[in-house]
């Protein structure tokens, strides 16, 4: 009788336990922070950030820092003027995310510089 309930109290415990877990991954909506920087590690202030599915944004500040509400692995992208857009999955702690410059928009605007000689 006593082997049943051990039995039975620690598939119990176990049960709760997978519960408590599934439910916290998918509860992870809080705050989402990171570092933008370019590719030499500079920060990037003034980078769009926005979270796909719950709709907020914010912008980077002068050490490349953003901060918003999301959740866990939800999609954010990310936008610079001369930078190649990126989509990133949202994770806890803090994100690091390296923009790299398009070659194409620097082609494009040095197309329109007037010629020389």
């Amino acid at each position: 009788m006593k082997k049943q309930f051990d039995l039975l109290f620690k598939t119990a415990l176990l049960v709760i336990l997978i519960l408590f877990v599934q439910s916290s991954m998918y509860a992870q909506n809080g705050t989402i922070s990171g570092v933008v920087s370019d590719s030499s590690g500079a920060p990037l202030p003034g980078v769009t950030v926005g979270a796909k599915q719950s709709n907020t944004h914010d912008i980077t500040n002068n050490d490349g820092s953003f901060s918003l509400k999301a959740q866990v692995g939800e999609i954010l992208t990310f936008s610079y003027i001369g930078y190649t857009p990126q989509e990133v999955a949202a994770a806890a702690g803090v994100m690091k995310i390296v923009l790299v410059p398009s070659h194409a928009t620097v082609a494009a605007g040095m197309s329109s510089l007037p010629h020389m000689g």
